[in-house]
């Protein structure tokens, strides 16, 4: 990685605001458009876990980029998902705030379809097919798909200006980070933490589809909301320079303030455009578990 370039982070515990910051970022000058949540990082931490020299082998052997694309959903492919619903004119009852268990929307905002280019991504990483299967470790591998990710928004900026050169967002990235932080001082995550007591009526309504505190629903939250958020206390702990802490409460009650010091800690300069809520210079209402009006 390049001393002046780097990759930006955003990846909290679910539910905890990172669709907030994607849309205060969004339309900053120094940072790169993000196409939305992408699951490729911790799926192929996944299979990795579960079988990696089965997952290494079926990596040198590719003939084609979908078992790569695929993992971008989980189980499909997001990108390709979201040009067929533009194509489709289908009305979007379903965004990633009311997703269900296991599940994985291709919608990342409450009603809103971004304008992505779709080909430019696929055609890119047809045209790495040689170095992926050749990738020497999983940086090189990585680096080469944040590349390709950039096509899905690319020319949206002027690239002079461009202080973080790659961008990724998915959230409870906890083993993903302790791995890549470890290698490169080049990366920097920023990870919003909300509170319990609001956590918790978020994840329930989406989760479990209640607004009430139900003793099974509220202990299994607990679970989520505890663990998850020690785990990035320890990553601030072990790698302070490259992790920032964001209050979900402060970027709701206090946002300007918060934003400018989340740009003094990124080492950007403030822009007024952070007031503003959207994703890739379209205006959205957010990804809420309660829909917005």
């Amino acid at each position: 990685l390049k001393k002046n370039k780097k990759i930006l982070i955003i990846s909290g515990p679910a539910r905890n605001g990172n669709h907030i910051l994607i849309s205060t970022l969004d339309g900053h000058p120094q940072i790169p458009y993000i196409p939305g949540e992408d699951v490729l990082l911790r799926e192929f931490f996944s299979k990795a876990k579960d079988n990696e020299q089965k997952l290494l082998s079926k990596l040198r052997k590719l003939k084609n980029v979908d078992f790569i694309t695929n993992m971008s959903g989980r189980y499909f492919n997001k990108w390709l998902k979201i040009e067929n619903l533009k194509k489709s004119k289908k009305k979007i009852k379903i965004w990633s705030g009311l997703q269900k268990i296991n599940k994985v929307s291709p919608v990342d905002y409450q009603e809103h379809l971004p304008n992505l280019n779709y080909q430019g991504y696929y055609q890119f990483l047809k045209k790495q097919l040689i170095k992926i299967k050749k990738s020497k470790d999983f940086l090189n591998f990585f680096l080469i798909y944040l590349q390709a990710l950039n096509k899905l928004t690319q020319n949206k900026k002027k690239i002079k200006k461009i202080k973080y050169e790659y961008i990724y967002a998915n959230s409870g990235l906890r083993r993903e980070l302790f791995y890549l932080l470890n290698r490169s001082k080049n990366i920097i995550c920023i990870a919003p933490i909300r509170k319990f007591e609001t956590f918790y009526f978020s994840y329930a309504k989406s989760r479990y589809k209640t607004n009430k505190i139900k003793k099974f629903v509220l202990n299994d939250l607990w679970q989520h909301w505890k663990h998850k958020t020690i785990d990035y206390l320890l990553l601030k702990k072990k790698y302070p320079k490259q992790v920032i802490i964001v209050k979900f409460e402060d970027l709701i009650r206090n946002h300007k303030n918060t934003s400018k010091k989340l740009c003094k800690n990124l080492k950007i300069k403030y822009s007024n455009i952070m007031e503003k809520s959207t994703f890739i210079g379209k205006k959205v209402v957010g990804n809420s578990s309660f829909k917005k009006d």
